[in-house]
């Protein structure tokens, strides 16, 4: 927090510092899983992963964690969804396809979002559930892929011809490293989004709809040191997965510019919704004050009308 604080301050600081305080956000983390004990126990539990990660671009943001998975579970009321700007869908062991009844819960929710411009930021099995909710595909995928991958970002000629605005997507490269670690992933997008990240093993890798979806199918929030210690240590993950897996530590993960990315998506969306708001607020008060000439209008001339009747009487 500290290094975040001075970075703020070293870059025409002050500035910088009042612009993220008049945009700080509350998020909602919608979390689909708990660490296992022996993970949570070396680094913490699934909440500080995020909490960790959203640190590294900016501490002004806080997340409100809502169990959606568990048979404590409990999906966000009506007035806690209008407190937060967005939602936050973490991973989880399960399937986007299993029948579990959290599972078809969560995907309602989530398809109600979408319908009410709720951003949504998907991660890993956020990133599946969304894309099923919102009729894209996910399928299980030979073999298991943990470690540290190398992912491509689309060409600016693409994001152009998608005529979706990107200006959110800095810093601006041609590729990053991710932690991930997943035995399933999207086979076919919504119909609605634009794929804007791929692998040579994950062609949708993220995509975007507008202002409301945001996804990733790699884990940003797990540091190498976690991935590190789930090779070592996560025995629920095929073995032979996580000795190929150990082959890829020699990469860094680039977890700030997925963080940045996402901060600037959200920034962005808030931005364009505000602009949607005011939009409409103005043409409100155009429609209300033509409503009004009108009624005046239409009063001045009763009047008159009354007045003349009443002169020839």
């Amino acid at each position: 927090t500290q290094s975040t604080w001075g970075f703020l301050f070293e870059k025409k600081n002050l500035k910088n510092l009042i612009f993220c305080f008049c945009m700080r956000m509350r998020l909602g983390l919608l979390k689909c899983t708990e660490f296992p004990k022996e993970r949570a126990e070396a680094h913490g539990s699934l909440e500080k992963a995020y909490q960790d990660l959203f640190r590294l671009t900016d501490p002004t943001i806080s997340l409100v964690s809502f169990d959606v998975h568990s048979k404590h579970r409990s999906l966000p009321k009506p007035s806690e969804v209008d407190d937060l700007d967005a939602f936050v869908i973490t991973g989880s062991p399960n399937s986007a396809y299993d029948k579990d009844e959290w599972i078809s819960e969560l995907q309602t929710f989530l398809q109600q979002m979408f319908v009410q411009k709720k951003p949504l930021v998907g991660i890993c099995f956020g990133h599946q559930l969304i894309a099923q909710a919102l009729d894209g595909e996910v399928r299980k995928v030979d073999p298991f892929q943990i470690g540290i991958s190398s992912y491509q970002i689309i060409s600016d000629d693409i994001q152009k011809k998608s005529g979706v605005d990107f200006s959110w997507l800095n810093p601006k490269t041609k590729q990053v490293n991710c932690s991930l670690s997943h035995g399933d992933q999207v086979v076919r997008a919504p119909s609605q989004a634009t794929v804007f990240l791929s692998s040579p093993t994950c062609p949708i890798a993220g995509y975007i709809i507008d202002t409301r979806v945001l996804t990733f199918q790699c884990h940003p929030e797990f540091s190498k040191p976690l991935i590190t210690f789930m090779l070592d240590n996560d025995h629920r993950k095929p073995k032979e997965a996580r000795e190929k897996g150990k082959d890829t530590l020699y990469l860094e993960p680039n977890s700030n510019i997925f963080c940045q990315w996402i901060v600037n998506w959200l920034k962005f969306s808030k931005q364009e919704r505000n602009k949607s708001k005011e939009k409409l607020l103005k043409s409100q008060q155009v429609v209300q004050t033509k409503i009004l000439q009108l009624g005046s209008l239409i009063l001045f001339t009763s009047i008159f009308v009354w007045i003349v009747t009443k002169k020839k009487k």
